[in-house]
């Protein structure tokens, strides 16, 4: 017990700031696209999944999930958002004797933007665009029963000629009972977005889930409870049917998110290739709904 206690204190005092701070900067928040859910599985399913994460996803969700990697895993995420804005998530992790390994790139882009002026409403003649970048380098190991992970990342934005940039850290514990899975992280721990006249704190989030398997592996439940730093708690609950160890039919359910709250998508999976499709309604506000796609290898 003194030797756990040794193992998870570190987390503890991080998740003891990690709550101060969220009680501070509630309602403010910068590079927010670094809230955008990895994995079309994982919205399917109301984005429950921080205790369910065991792929090169999981350096989004809980780094710890990453001890999960049996060999090498590559995942690709892509989605369409409003307005032309696009969605790029590429992960890749690997097992080695010392602990596992793993990388992500998270990229938002969207199509040229017309300037506009006061004297010019219509439009200067030039165009501008806007990016957003988060790449991370993650690591994770066993300890005893619990598995632990991290994630040092470098985020950018860039809108025309400004940008901005930080330095952030994830933290995650996991832990396997039988049918039972547990995880909690903390996430985008640190670091402010500088712009030339103005500052914000990245959207860091503490968070809680649990995961539970029947039906021989069949059925998957999964429960998540999210507290960010510029919103009430928030939380999501989802569920998948696998049938013939092929095809995964989801569902999931989102509560106290202004944008949408139902989801719902499907996978197919075929030896060590996996295909997962979400349909993501957005309130009537942002007009209609998003999809996202993604493919994972796992070998």
């Amino acid at each position: 017990m003194k030797k756990l206690l040794t193992l998870l204190l570190p987390l503890l005092i991080c998740a003891t700031m990690a709550f101060g701070e969220v009680a501070e900067n509630a309602g403010t928040a910068g590079a927010v696209f670094l809230k955008i859910p990895v994995s079309a599985r994982a919205s399917a399913m109301g984005d429950a999944f921080v205790a369910l994460s065991n792929d090169a996803n999981a350096i989004y969700w809980n780094p710890a999930g990453l001890t999960a990697v049996e060999g090498t895993s590559l995942s690709f995420t892509h989605q369409d958002l409003i307005a032309d804005i696009a969605y790029e998530y590429i992960g890749g992790a690997m097992k080695l004797d010392f602990g596992t390994l793993g990388f992500g790139v998270s990229y938002v882009h969207m199509d040229d933007i017309d300037k506009t002026t006061v004297d010019e409403p219509d439009g200067t003649g030039e165009t501008f665009t806007s990016t957003d970048t988060a790449l991370a380098v993650a690591y994770a190991k066993m300890f005893n029963k619990l598995a632990f992970g991290l994630s040092l990342k470098y985020v950018t934005e860039k809108i025309d000629d400004a940008s901005a940039s930080s330095p952030a850290l994830d933290l995650g514990i996991g832990y396997q009972m039988n049918d039972l899975s547990f995880g909690f992280a903390i996430t985008n721990i640190g670091g402010t977005m500088k712009w030339d006249k103005e500052s914000d704190p990245l959207p860091m989030t503490v968070k809680a889930g649990i995961g539970y398997t029947l039906m021989n592996g069949d059925m998957v439940l999964a429960l998540d409870l999210n507290y960010p730093n510029d919103a009430d708690i928030q939380g999501g609950f989802g569920i998948e049917y696998t049938i013939a160890k092929i095809v995964a039919v989801r569902a999931g359910y989102k509560f106290n998110y202004d944008i949408y709250d139902l989801t719902a998508g499907i996978g197919i999976k075929y030896n060590n290739f996996a295909f997962d499709f979400a349909y993501v309604p957005v309130s009537e506000d942002l007009l209609g709904s998003t999809q996202k796609f993604s493919l994972t290898f796992n070998f």
